[in-house]
Formats: C-alpha cells, structure tokens, sequence
C-alpha cells in the first residue's frame, strides 16, 4: 500500500506506472477523473474551437503555465493575474495578453485556470474559482493543511468540476526513462543539483 510506514517510521511508496500522456484531442488536457467532468468545457471547445486558459499568480512558476498555456494549440491564454502589477504587466506584455484586476473579471474570460501563488493563498482563491464552476491545476501543494485540501475536493467533485495539483516532474524525460528501466527498485538514491533559491 501506498504510504506505509517502514520500521524506521519513514514513509515508503511502491512504484506506480504513470499514466501515458494525454492530448487535447480528447478536450481533457490530462485534468479529469471522472467522465462526467468536463462536459461543459468540451461544450465550449467545440463552440469555439479552443480552450480559454488563465494563470493566477505568474512569478516563478505561474509565468511558466502562462508561457506553456499561450503556446499550446487548441488552446489561448486570455489573461494573468498577480498581487505584484508591474510584474504581470511585464509577463502579459511579453504574451500579448491583458492583465485581470480581479478573480471575477479572470473568471469570466476562462474555461480553465492556473493557481500558481504561494501556498498561503492557494485555498482562498482555488475555493473562489470552483464556486464559479472552473476547472483548476493547483500548483504543489494543493493547499497549506489536509483540511482545506480535503475541503477544495469535496466542492470540486460537488461542483463536478476538475481539480489537479501540479506534478510536473512525473512528466520528466529523466523521471519517465527511469520507469522504464527500474522496474521494482529496492534503493532510490537522490541529490539536489540545482541551488535553493528560498522561494
């Protein structure tokens, strides 16, 4: 089982296969669990012919989701959001978008959308955003205590709207060549490589 305690009290996993990449053929983006979720997104791809994305908060890794977003086809970054203006005016700027003033105003111009603030924020804006029906990718973690966490799926799955957290390093070309090479690992060594920047 999944999180089981080893004698030393640390916790240990057993490898699971990833899922395979998922494409926005099936108007799913990799975000939903259930079929029934999704339904009125598809709807409005169908009806437009793409997806309305927006990021809420584009620092370090928010301007990531907004650059990825404004890329991908089928889908248009339609704004971003951020508590530090110059910051997202220089963001939007760059991907030739406007910037929200508010959640409401985000809200109403997108079918989906980035949380990508500091965790301290993470429950009070994702809680705003699936009231209004919109489907979210959370960055990690997906709030500051279980509770709030426990409390944003239970209105997802009541509003039967997709709520994903961000895992992007199960993606990873490295991470993805390890699955396919260590199959029942006994040891898993790792090393930081890169320097903490205290984010």
């Amino acid at each position: 089982p999944v999180g089981e305690r080893s004698r030393c009290g640390a916790h240990r996993t057993r490898p699971r296969p990833l899922p395979p990449a998922r494409t926005l053929d099936s108007f799913d983006l990799g975000l939903w669990t259930r079929p029934d979720i999704g339904l009125d997104l598809a709807m409005s791809v169908r009806n437009t012919g793409v997806l309305r994305a927006a990021v809420v908060g584009v620092g370090h890794l928010g301007k990531e989701h907004a650059r990825v977003y404004a890329g991908l086809p089928g889908v248009r970054l339609t704004g971003v959001m951020d508590t530090h203006p110059a910051r997202a005016e220089t963001i939007a700027r760059g991907l030739g978008v406007p910037v929200f003033r508010d959640l409401d105003e985000l809200a109403a111009n997108a079918d989906l959308v980035s949380v990508v603030v500091p965790t301290t924020a993470h429950y009070a804006i994702a809680r705003r955003l699936l009231e209004r029906g919109l489907p979210l990718l959370v960055e990690k973690p997906l709030a500051p205590t279980l509770r709030e966490a426990e409390a944003l799926v239970r209105l997802a799955d009541s509003r039967g709207v997709a709520l994903q957290v961000g895992h992007i390093e199960r993606f990873n070309p490295a991470i993805e060549a390890l699955q396919e090479r260590a199959h029942s690992p006994r040891f898993i060594e790792c090393h930081r490589l890169g320097h903490f920047t205290f984010r």
